[in-house]
């Protein structure tokens, strides 16, 4: 109770007073009630935030791709490349028996062979050597002279003929062709290319200077003349034939399909079997794929059928040793 004007007041109430307005200048005002959120502010907010999240979480796996980093121990991220890495050949290293010698001899229809080729690819060097030699050969002790012609009513005659000049381990495979199917095999592959430096004329040939793609039949004809005419300018047969597999015989075209062997098969006799065939494919996908080349021997020159017991034997070493 206060007291009146004049009136002095009690000093208990005095310090009751006192003890009052301390306490409210101390203490704030009360704030104002809230008001409560409504459930599309808290969905846009929960919306927003989780939103966020996904960034901050898509920036930091990306970033760890571009750096080529691990995203969980011990787990790499797999590398982004065109087309799958063949690794089959990586390991792959062949042995002698992997080797294959094939004689390959063409013929016209109902005649003895005109050309032969044996084809050796070295397990050591993955080299292909190409031999071409003429039809008249002298045998091992230098005094018989075989005649392949004559030895070539079959081509188990004539696989015998090889044998005995350049050795039975020499040949494993044979494959003949007719003339006509010869041919038709080059024309089937696609023919050949070959730069011309001078124009080269014959009887039925008249080929002007330059790059010209052969069919089957123009090959043949200079693989005739290759033989028996010089000062043409012609490459050798063995050369003729290295070329034809280089440009035919490639990576790409072997492991399209089985499409040059079916050329093959279809257009030759022999012993060349589809065994031999799939057995050795791995073989020749890893001479393709380490590209070493052909190496050409040619034996004998234009007009001579014979040949002299070094040339064979340089023939057999070539053969024999491994190429490295």
């Amino acid at each position: 109770m206060k007291a009146g004007k004049g009136e002095e007041r009690d000093p208990k109430e005095e310090l009751m007073d006192g003890i009052d307005e301390t306490l409210r200048k101390l203490s704030p005002d009360p704030s104002p009630p809230k008001e409560a959120l409504s459930g599309g502010k808290i969905f846009s907010l929960t919306f927003g935030i989780s939103l966020l999240l996904l960034i901050l979480l898509m920036i930091f796996v990306l970033s760890g791709t571009a750096r080529g980093g691990q995203l969980f121990s011990g787990q790499s991220l797999p590398s982004v490349t065109e087309g799958s890495a063949d690794h089959s050949m990586d390991n792959y290293r062949p042995g002698k028996e992997n080797g294959m010698r094939i004689l390959l001899l063409t013929a016209a229809e109902g005649e003895a062979p005109a050309h032969y080729w044996l084809l050796r690819i070295s397990p050591v060097s993955g080299e292909m050597l190409v031999l071409s030699f003429p039809d008249s050969l002298l045998s091992e002790d230098g005094e018989e002279t075989l005649s392949l012609r004559k030895a070539s009513e079959s081509l188990s005659s004539a696989e015998a003929a090889v044998k005995a000049i350049f050795g039975k381990e020499n040949v494993s495979r044979t494959i003949r062709l007719t003339r006509e199917n010869a041919a038709s095999l080059v024309s089937a592959l696609g023919g050949m290319d070959w730069e011309f430096t001078t124009r080269y004329q014959s009887q039925s040939l008249d080929i002007p200077p330059g790059r010209h793609r052969l069919d089957g039949e123009t090959l043949l004809e200079l693989l005739d003349a290759a033989g028996t005419v010089s000062g043409k300018q012609l490459p050798s047969e063995s050369e003729i034939l290295a070329a034809l597999l280089g440009q035919r015989l490639t990576e790409d075209a072997f492991n399209k399909d089985d499409g040059l062997f079916t050329a093959l098969v279809t257009r030759s006799e022999g012993t060349l079997s589809a065994v031999d065939y799939y057995g050795g494919k791995k073989f020749i996908r890893w001479f393709l794929r380490l590209g070493a080349g052909f190496r050409t021997i040619t034996l004998g020159s234009p007009g001579v059928e014979s040949l002299t017991e070094g040339e064979l034997e340089y023939a057999r070493s070539k053969l024999t040793e491994p190429q490295t």
